[in-house]
């Protein structure tokens, strides 16, 4: 089953994404406040980097397909 970009609500969407990756960001300064040890800090780090960079990529897809549907939008304005 696709997902179809055009029929969810981007906001909440965006909303649901960015906060995981603050609660990601959130658990990763704590551990590091927290005398974890090396490999478990490394590993919270990675993660969180991963995350974001998901997030990052979601987030441009999801406004990407927005733009592509404006642009449409006023090249139909102009032509009719």
């Amino acid at each position: 089953m696709m997902l179809n970009l055009k029929t969810i609500n981007k906001k909440r969407a965006l909303t649901v994404i960015w906060s995981v990756v603050a609660i990601g960001w959130v658990i990763m300064v704590a551990s590091l406040f927290i005398s974890l040890e090396k490999p478990i800090a490394v590993t919270i780090v990675a993660v969180v980097a991963i995350l974001t960079e998901i997030a990052t990529w979601l987030t441009a897809l999801l406004l990407g397909v927005a733009l592509v549907d404006a642009r449409k939008a006023i090249w139909q304005r102009l032509t009719q």
